[in-house]
């Protein structure tokens, strides 16, 4: 699913109207974090301040531009917070199933954690 989503804003950032050209962006690499609080989405990127030196432009700026480019069917809405912050919303059945494919992928990590 992170890698999902970092397709989706790579496309998105392409898709604005910033000359990226200087940005090899196949092989650029940028954090997207899972969620604790569901005020913030189900996923967050500081894209925006990695990108905003390259390009010279304010982080804000290009957020709301790749928040007005995502497109996507499992997206229920992208947010810009914090001066530049993108928050992502993914419809609640494909969070869900997320999850799951997570817990169950790692079952073997948790239950080492937990002890048990």
């Amino acid at each position: 699913m992170v890698n999902i989503i970092k397709k989706l804003l790579k496309d998105a950032l392409f898709r604005t109207r910033y000359n990226i050209e200087s940005i090899d962006l196949e092989n650029f690499e940028f954090g997207i974090e899972l969620q604790e609080k569901p005020l913030y989405g189900d996923f967050s990127t500081n894209l925006a301040f990695q990108i905003a030196s390259k390009i010279k432009e304010k982080p804000v700026n290009i957020a709301l531009a790749i928040a007005n480019n995502i497109n996507s069917e499992f997206i229920d809405k992208v947010e810009v917070k914090g001066g530049g912050f993108i928050n992502i919303f993914t419809k609640p059945d494909i969070f869900q199933k997320f999850l799951e494919n997570f817990l169950v992928d790692n079952r073997n990590l948790i239950t080492r954690i937990g002890g048990g």
